[in-house]
């Protein structure tokens, strides 16, 4: 007796290739009956991952922010390959709650330690 099931682990198809899946069934007695089905296995975009996640810091304190964790979504796991860009976007309240101001040009430049990391120190 064979599984009604077929199970293909994940990771296993690759990428831009097209597979085709038959089924074939019979009964006692019967001619067996197919069906089949194609799939086209797709490339997964990365995964990109800060380590640490939000957090509040004082002023004057160095923010170490850490990508190294993203992820190859083709293979879920850390590529030497990715290139890394950091941007940074935000406003800081003034006097008055409804007049805003950026907070990432007010002298902040991220340089950069190794692949995936950025040192933002501001002034």
């Amino acid at each position: 007796m064979r599984s009604r099931d077929l199970y293909v682990a994940k990771y296993t198809l690759t990428p831009g290739v097209s597979y085709t899946f038959t089924l074939t069934a019979s009964l006692a007695g019967t001619s067996p009956q197919s069906h089949s089905i194609t799939l086209l296995v797709t490339s997964s975009l990365p995964i990109p991952i800060i380590q640490g996640g939000s957090r509040v810091i004082h002023i004057g304190e160095a923010l170490q922010m850490d990508a190294s964790y993203s992820l190859d979504g083709n293979t879920n796991l850390p590529s030497t390959t990715f290139t890394y860009s950091w941007s940074c976007s935000g406003s800081a309240p003034l006097t008055n709650l409804l007049q805003m101001i950026p907070v990432c040009t007010l002298g902040a430049s991220p340089t950069f330690a190794k692949p995936g990391n950025a040192l933002v120190q501001y002034p």
